[in-house]
């Protein structure tokens, strides 16, 4: 990736940012989800009077929980692994971690298959033709990458003009017929555009793409077997954070949006919005998230050991849905007396943002029993759909040079520093948001100005998401 020459793009004729740990000032944060915190937070410890500004009514972002059925639930599947929960553990005071074992299903026509791969189940599953013609790309790939050793050369080359696209990146490493069963149908689900319409990018954020074998043999531990989850759900994670910041002097102010006009009120803006409600930058589209929150009768062949999946995968074009959570196999407290408490994740794609699927809960539940989620017969008891916006970047073909030019619209402002997710249009992980929150306060403190935090913050385009 061309650090130096994307920085250059970055650097604008204004003076040092006027925050430093020898002369900390005032800071205003955008934004009270996990990033948000993050910064308000690590600013406050470094002597910052730091003040929040929140839309919504409370703290949490994509981390707020969903009240249903007298608990507070996430929103979609969120699990912290090992390297992830190290950031965390710097950030939080105690938190009640519960280490998890991993027991997801991955559904294939009328194929389940354990999530994390096991190689054993995967040949007895999809037959030794199959496992073969997967092996030949993964092994062809391989070699013509000198066994891996520049395999990351040709995913960390951020150039529009090098971008082959979605399809072909995969197809290289897995072939024809993994890519028709898995990775075509989930993309075109969750971004409701022909693969070959997405950048290379939206690939090289999975790690079972850079190198595919590891997702089978757990080498190096590409796909952890065990996760960590806070007992009573992320959102004790979020008010884990905010309680801190709150100690630190932080003030946060709700229901208050920002705009460009309230800019130079304020030495230093670490905003954590969406960065094309901050500067021009139109073709940065995402695409958003429902939430279907069911509560079902629980019966004794329902009620499943703790040995039941905890996640489904569901890449299958047939099926509304992408994943399927159970609550209450992250964390025991998040359980309902009598009642079997599911999270259907349907991606946006192409239904657009005011489809009503709790007026089809009969089909919905009819492709949970094909999916075979349910054993059938059971009653659905309640059903409550939330939507969330603008979750998946819309990574296009081309998309980077929008994005270098949107960033240095942002540099020209000179005091604000995009963070998270949504400020530098990212898809990433809690932990990596916390990471980023805290080096864009670090950078600050240390007398760095914006224009020189966005020339660094390319970097974190090469963030893999992990699942």
């Amino acid at each position: 990736m061309a650090i130096g020459a994307a920085s250059a793009a970055f650097t604008v004729a204004r003076p040092p940012s006027p925050l430093s740990a020898a002369s900390p000032g005032r800071a205003l944060v955008v934004g009270a989800g996990i990033s948000g915190l993050t910064a308000a937070l690590r600013l406050a410890q470094g002597g910052v009077a730091v003040e929040v500004w929140e839309e919504e009514p409370a703290a949490g972002g994509l981390l707020r929980p969903v009240p249903f059925c007298g608990v507070g639930y996430d929103r979609g599947s969120h699990r912290l692994h090992s390297e992830g929960r190290v950031a965390i553990d710097a950030l939080t005071d105690r938190l009640d971690w519960q280490a998890r074992p991993r027991r997801g299903v991955l559904v294939l026509g009328d194929r389940r298959l354990p999530y994390p791969p096991r190689l054993l189940a995967y040949v007895r599953s999809l037959g030794l033709g199959r496992m073969s013609e997967l092996g030949f790309h993964m092994l062809r790939h391989a070699v013509s990458h000198r066994w891996g050793r520049s395999w990351e050369g040709d995913r960390t080359a951020n150039a529009d003009a090098t971008d082959i696209g979605f399809a072909d990146f995969v197809r290289a490493r897995v072939g024809d017929a993994t890519y028709e069963d898995l990775y075509r149908p989930s993309a075109e689900k969750v971004w409701g555009l022909p693969p070959t319409q997405l950048s290379q990018a939206v690939a090289k954020q999975r790690l079972s793409t850079t190198r595919p074998w590891t997702a089978v043999t757990n080498r190096r531990r590409a796909t952890p077997r065990r996760f960590f989850y806070p007992r009573r759900g992320m959102g004790s994670l979020v008010a884990n954070v905010k309680q801190q910041a709150i100690a630190a002097g932080v003030r946060f102010v709700y229901r208050q949006r920002f705009d460009l006009s309230a800019a130079a009120q304020w030495p230093s803006i670490f905003y954590s919005g969406h960065v094309d409600q901050l500067v021009a930058a139109e073709s940065l589209a995402h695409r958003g998230l429902y939430l279907l929150y069911l509560a079902l009768a629980d019966t004794p062949d329902t009620n499943a050991p703790e040995t039941s999946p905890d996640t489904y995968y569901v890449p299958a074009a047939g099926y509304w849905f992408g994943r399927v959570s159970a609550p209450e196999r992250f964390s025991p407290a998040l359980r309902v007396a009598g009642r079997r408490i599911l999270v259907v994740e349907i991606p946006e794609g192409r239904w657009g943002a005011d489809h009503d699927f709790c007026g089809a809960a009969a089909e919905l539940m009819a492709q949970l029993g094909r999916a075979g989620i349910l054993a059938g017969g059971e009653r659905l008891l309640e059903i409550e759909q939330c939507f969330v916006p603008r979750v998946y970047p819309m990574y296009r073909r081309g998309w980077l040079t929008p994005w270098r030019s949107a960033m240095a619209r942002v540099a020209q402002l000179g005091n604000v520093y995009p963070i998270g997710r949504q400020g530098l249009y990212l898809h990433c992980n809690i932990d990596h948001c916390v990471e980023i929150a805290g080096a864009a306060a670090a950078h600050a403190l240390a007398g760095g100005s914006a224009a020189s935090w966005l020339g660094a913050a390319e970097r974190y385009l090469e963030l893999r998401v992990r699942d």
